[in-house]
């Protein structure tokens, strides 16, 4: 019996969304400042777990995919037709490789920069409440 991974993930990312909003809430209902740090801390990690379900969504049309091109080509009939290696044959695999190619460092740098506002946020949010 296999994993559903994806359906994990997604638990995961519900879970992580709704403990950042009831910490975001219950650190304005108490005026705690550890309560922002942290709600700010489940937001990165929920931005962050949105990309990874995404990543394991496409790993795992990449992995049927290959199972269906495996299949087909263990088939002795046609083998001429899978006998390349063409990269667009395999279409899951491309946008899995373009989405780690183009996707995942942009989501990076816009991530370290929402950090560095987070960062900034907080800072004058502690120096206005001294």
């Amino acid at each position: 019996m296999e994993r559903n991974i994806t359906r994990i993930g997604l638990i995961n990312l519900l879970m992580l969304a709704v403990t950042g909003a009831v910490t975001l809430g219950l650190s304005y209902y108490s005026h705690t400042r550890a309560g922002e740090i942290a709600s700010l801390f489940f937001g990165f990690g929920f931005l962050m777990s949105v990309v990874a379900y995404f990543q394991m969504r496409l790993e795992e049309k990449e992995r049927i995919e290959r199972m269906e091109y495996e299949e087909l080509s263990r088939g002795g009939q046609s083998e001429s037709l899978f006998a390349n290696n063409d990269p667009e044959a395999l279409p899951a695999r491309h946008s899995r490789e373009q989405f780690e190619r183009f996707f995942v460092p942009g989501f990076t740098i816009l991530l370290f920069v929402l950090q560095v506002a987070g960062a900034y946020y907080l800072w004058n949010s502690f120096a206005k409440a001294l």
